[in-house]
């Protein structure tokens, strides 16, 4: 069995700042909880029967306190979307993440960055987690695991109720949470993981039939009139654009271009 995990780190237990993205004291300390996060999802898949696993390091992941038997995505630029996740894939575990931007009691809620005001495939609302949902789905590939922040969870099983969540901690606001300890944590996804693995065919992907609408408000006009620079993409008002296509790779590659053509701070 192949599992592929997707990384991130505003998900993570006592994580509640935005340290991770500069040069903070406190940065080090962030990347050692998601570290023994992602490590915890690796030995409870390994548990479970999974013999193959990829992780797709993001935001400083320590790659050398990971199990030395994984393979590791690794990206020195942007350039193509979740590389390594294709149709051999068994099973997607995403760790570490946080609710979409908007959600008043997701901690660090974003979708991406902050020129996101929502973001839509086929009029259903989704934040990081179902793009990356879909586009495993888009495969037939079940995401089976999600940790992070309740909202996160709630938000995946909103998409998928049969897949494996784990809380790590709950949102009062962007910037609080009352958080598991990160060993806590550690037990409770190594556990998640193991019963995600052993249940995987229960699992169903989550999947959006073609043609595909990608649609985005954006926090500011001049991103509109950035993206409608770009054949296919269409204007529906100052802020918001949409693109429709029947290859889903394709709505993947607008999204990573949006990613680097945003104006808000």
């Amino acid at each position: 069995m192949k599992i592929y995990i997707i990384t991130d780190l505003e998900g993570v237990a006592g994580v509640v700042n935005w340290d991770s993205h500069q040069e903070r004291s406190s940065d080090t300390r962030a990347t050692e909880w998601m570290t023994a996060e992602i490590q915890a999802a690796i030995d409870g898949a390994r548990s479970g029967g999974a013999e193959e696993i990829i992780v797709a390091e993001s935001h400083k992941v320590i790659i050398d306190k990971l199990d030395k038997e994984v393979k590791l995505v690794l990206s020195g630029g942007v350039a193509s979307y979740l590389p390594g996740l294709d149709e051999s894939i068994d099973g997607v575990f995403i760790v570490g993440q946080h609710a979409r931007a908007g959600v008043g009691t997701g901690v660090l809620n974003h979708t991406g960055n902050s020129a996101i005001f929502n973001t839509y495939l086929n009029g259903i609302a989704v934040g990081e987690l179902g793009f990356e949902m879909a586009y495993a789905g888009n495969m037939k590939v079940p995401v089976i695991l999600l940790t992070g922040d309740a909202e996160a969870t709630q938000e995946a099983k909103a998409l998928v109720d049969s897949m494996e969540t784990v809380t790590v901690k709950e949102g009062i606001n962007k910037y609080q949470a009352i958080s598991l300890h990160p060993e806590k944590a550690c037990e409770l996804i190594r556990e998640g993981a193991k019963r995600a693995v052993e249940r995987i065919n229960e699992i169903k992907p989550f999947t959006l039939k073609a043609p595909y609408d990608y649609r985005v408000e954006f926090t500011t006009t001049q991103t509109v009139s950035k993206m409608c620079l770009i054949p296919g993409v269409r204007k529906v008002d100052e802020r918001s654009i949409i693109y429709t296509s029947d290859n889903f790779q394709k709505i993947a590659n607008m999204n990573l271009l949006r990613a680097y053509l945003y104006d808000a701070e």
